[in-house]
């Protein structure tokens, strides 16, 4: 009866850190996607209308800017690393389980089943916020080419220039930005409840593997050398692409300054001109395109690496407390 006790089972018995842990995560997990689901469902017009409203100005703005999408690199990058993740980590999930408790019983195989459907949901949600990220940087680097475009034709020695469209480009860039607070506002527990479950899976990821190569000192080399590492690496990869993507659109709303800066360079502008880029300098420097939840934290790299910097802290707190376990 003892070799067919599940490893996950062994770890509990060995060290009650690591189970009470497993139940704070746990609970943590129900908790995440009860709140993700009911604010999804709260919120469900307000997002069509959003959404619908995002990609209306997205076809008004491929229209008069006769831009091609496919130019735009950096949006069909990260949507295929996305959707690529999505699936590794289901994969990454049922191995995980696998190697945890490998039981051939109907109600483990459920147990499975249901876990997978839950990560799954919460997947699909984290999707659609990081896919309307996405466009809204597609739109903002729509607004910075034709910005690039006009400040080209001046550097090439043309005098006569087309201000018409700043007012345009600036109310575009409004609408963006007015979009943007509206699709973050929705998301916002949903994505901060995400980010936090993903750092405290990692960390607990870490600790389990710890007391499983150290403490009982009969791990498998499955369970050591693929099972927690692709867990912990997929869990890793994926934070981080959602990271990337919220700097993403900071950087972009960066290159806009940059590049309206660039006007300042050029002499003999008509005084409309002037006066029209003078306004939208201002609007952008009074309000940034930056990703904040719950008012509180801009997402973006620096905020990445002081979670991943807060979770290996908390993990060497885990070691020290429980040193006499291990």
């Amino acid at each position: 009866m003892e070799e067919d006790q599940p490893l996950e089972l062994e770890v509990f018995k060995r060290n009650p850190l690591a189970e009470l842990v497993n139940l704070l995560h746990g609970i943590l997990n129900v908790f995440t996607i009860s709140m993700a689901l009911f604010r999804n469902w709260w919120f469900s017009e307000e997002l069509a209308r959003v959404i619908n409203e995002l990609l209306r100005l997205e076809k008004h703005c491929v229209k008069y800017c006769k831009l091609d999408m496919e130019e735009c690199l950096q949006f069909d990058r990260f949507i295929i690393h996305k959707g690529l993740m999505s699936i590794l980590l289901i994969v990454s999930t049922l191995l995980l389980e696998y190697g945890m408790s490998p039981i051939n019983k109907v109600q483990y195989y459920i147990g499975v089943l249901t876990i997978t459907a839950l990560q799954l949901s919460m997947m699909v949600m984290a999707l659609q916020f990081y896919f309307a990220v996405l466009h809204i940087y597609r739109l903002v680097w729509v607004v910075n080419r034709q910005l690039l475009r006009l400040a080209n034709h001046l550097a090439d020695g043309s005098t006569t220039v087309d201000a018409s469209k700043f007012p345009m480009m600036l109310q575009d860039y409004r609408l963006v930005l007015n979009l943007s607070h509206r699709i973050v506002s929705i998301y916002d527990y949903q994505v901060t409840l995400h980010l936090i479950t993903f750092l405290t899976a990692n960390m607990m990821g870490v600790f389990f593997f710890i007391v499983i190569n150290i403490s009982l000192q009969n791990s498998s080399d499955f369970i050591a050398f693929i099972i927690f590492p692709q867990a912990i690496a997929f869990n890793l990869w994926d934070f981080w692409l959602s990271i990337e993507i919220c700097d993403l659109v900071e950087q972009s709303g960066r290159q806009t300054s940059a590049i309206l800066k660039l006007f300042s360079d050029f002499n003999g502008l008509s005084v409309e001109f002037e006066r029209t880029v003078q306004v939208f300098a201002l609007f952008i420097s009074h309000r940034k395109l930056q990703i904040r939840h719950c008012g509180l934290f801009y997402v973006n790299n620096a905020l990445g690496f002081q979670m991943i910097v807060t979770s290996v802290l908390y993990l060497i707190f885990f070691v020290q407390f429980d040193f006499m376990n291990l």
